[in-house]
């Protein structure tokens, strides 16, 4: 039996602006948690933007033995389990929780804070308009992640082909390679460089949008409008054959249609133009499909 209240404590840095699409991932997986433990409460860090404020844990509120979730996949209900009968007196979350079914019953809760929060509308897309995502930043530059890379251009060129609306690039943009390649190949489109937090309220307000091959678009997306149209290419980390141990792919939310991308390790080719075209190559024809069969590790 649970007596005390339980320490769930989240880990992060304490500018708002930073790796907005992992704390809020690792939130949302802790109040999961919350609510199976029920005598809990959630210590950690601020987004006061999103309206997300915890108080700092202290180490003296640290009253016997810690339990530390470092899997994607760990299930709320678990974690529940062993502070009841492995008596641990705290909860360290040291993953971001990227397992959609141990955490997909918290979208209603989340949807209604964030249209709670009134957020500035910085850049309206309109309806006849498609939101594309762009993540260029860190995974171009020296930061590479073996699981994250951008898209093919001639994916997004069949995006706009398919659904006849009119392209708006929307991300965090520096001058690179894969930005000159878009910009020949959509030279009248219109490109926002944005700050995370208005890059983040864009994407919760878009009607029509693509996501890029990150958290950070993924949680915007699924928190937003009611009658969204997704579209999630199943690339990098979010293709269940290159991270099992990964379950974004919401196959029962009727907003999403899913395009298969070919799984492949960034590491493979030296340079970013290879890797591109292999995906491509592998990947094309581009289909939506509106269900995936959901994969377990």
């Amino acid at each position: 039996m649970i007596k005390a209240e339980v320490p769930i404590v989240l880990y992060g840095d304490s500018d708002s602006n930073s790796r907005i699409g992992n704390k809020l991932a690792s939130v949302i997986y802790a109040t999961a948690i919350l609510e199976k433990i029920k005598e809990g409460r959630i210590y950690g860090f601020k987004i006061p933007e999103l309206g997300i404020e915890f108080e700092e844990f202290s180490v003296k509120k640290e009253k016997g033995k810690s339990l530390y979730v470092n899997k994607h996949n760990m299930s709320p209900q678990l974690v529940a389990d062993l502070v009841k009968f492995g008596k641990y007196s705290s909860v360290h979350i040291q993953t971001n929780g990227l397992y959609y079914p141990n955490f997909s019953n918290q979208l209603p809760h989340w949807q209604a804070h964030f249209k709670s929060l009134k957020l500035n509308k910085s850049l309206i897309i309109n309806d006849d308009e498609i939101l594309l995502n762009i993540r260029a930043n860190e995974i171009i530059g020296r930061l590479k992640h073996e699981d994250y890379a951008p898209l093919p251009i001639e994916f997004y060129e069949w995006v706009v082909k398919s659904t006849g609306l009119k392209p708006v690039f929307v991300g965090q943009f520096e001058p690179s390679v894969y930005l000159d390649m878009l910009k020949v190949k959509f030279p009248n489109s219109k490109m926002h460089n944005l700050k995370p937090l208005e890059a983040f309220e864009c994407l919760l307000n878009a009607k029509n949008k693509v996501l890029s091959t990150s958290t950070f678009s993924w949680y915007a997306a699924w928190l937003g409008r009611k009658d969204s149209n997704i579209i999630m290419p199943l690339s990098g980390y979010a293709n269940p054959l290159q991270r099992a141990d990964i379950n974004l792919i919401p196959s029962m939310d009727d907003r999403y249609h899913f395009v298969w991308m070919h799984p492949l390790k960034r590491s493979v080719f030296r340079g970013l133009k290879a890797h591109l075209k292999y995906i491509h190559e592998k990947s094309k024809p581009y289909q939506k499909y509106q269900k995936i069969e959901q994969h377990s590790s």
